[in-house]
């Protein structure tokens, strides 16, 4: 059972890439300045993300780079 609230201030991302390849999962408030959140390998093609929002960025852009393309 899911209690009311219980997935209050989560963000469900999919990203789709190449197996097999290191990824960065970075965010930025601006599109400028961005920092890394995450490094994962893309070992199913298919990659999710559940994460928790940031009170303190109301506005928060995310993005994927290959980094062993």
């Amino acid at each position: 059972m899911v209690q009311e609230g219980e997935f209050k201030d989560l963000l469900h991302l999919s990203f789709l890439g190449d197996k097999g390849i290191d990824y960065a999962l970075e965010t930025s408030p601006d599109l400028i300045d961005w920092t890394l959140r995450s490094v994962f390998t893309n070992s199913e093609g298919l990659t999710d993300f559940i994460i928790q929002s940031d009170a303190d960025q109301p506005r928060l852009f995310y993005r994927t780079q290959a980094k062993n393309p």
